[in-house]
């Protein structure tokens, strides 16, 4: 009943945008329906991440760490639901690993004029092939991915059978990077 209680009040705000921290952070868009006709965006921020890039002799590998247990909204109970669609028991983490970046390739990330870039995510244990959008500004390198949940084989949420709320098969993943880290 708590939850029930909590995600109806949490749905207040019709949509969001992603508040960006200072420091390099990720964040995922859900939508979901309250009462089969109000459209409600969720974001969930995680400023907790791990970024890395390995050398290899003729390029590199990037690879976000990403702790499922440092997902915030303004809902806990939602964040304890997203931990555990995520996999939290199984992994304690999202992890995910660019294909490797051969030098011309990675000098373009450096210039932000790479316009994409393949790798995978590790999801539970399970890892999906994923292509990435990228965007840059002065400052920072921003990625995203436009999925549907059920490509990562996460079914979506409902609340009383989807009457009260029921999510969309459809989730965007963002990061956000800062471009002197790369």
């Amino acid at each position: 009943m708590k939850y029930l209680i909590t995600f109806i009040l949490s749905t207040v705000i019709h949509a969001q945008v992603v508040d960006w921290p200072a420091q390099n952070a990720v964040a995922y868009q859900a939508k979901k329906t309250m009462f089969f006709f109000k459209s409600v965006d969720v974001v969930g921020l995680n400023s907790n991440i791990g970024f890395s890039k390995s050398v290899l002799n003729s390029g590199r590998i990037i690879s976000l760490n990403i702790p499922l247990e440092s997902f915030k909204t303004d809902d806990k109970d939602r964040d304890l639901e997203v931990q555990s669609l995520l996999g939290v028991k199984k992994q304690k983490y999202l992890t995910f690993t660019s294909e490797i970046l051969f030098d011309p390739m990675y000098e373009k990330l450096q210039t932000g004029t790479l316009s994409s870039m393949k790798g995978k995510i590790n999801i539970a244990g399970e890892f999906y092939a994923v292509k990435l959008s990228l965007n840059y500004s002065e400052k920072y390198l921003f990625a995203e991915i436009e999925s549907k949940l059920s490509s990562f084989n996460i079914k979506p949420p409902k609340v009383a059978l989807g009457v009260v709320a029921k999510a969309h098969d459809y989730i965007k993943l963002l990061a956000r990077i800062n471009r002197a880290d790369l």
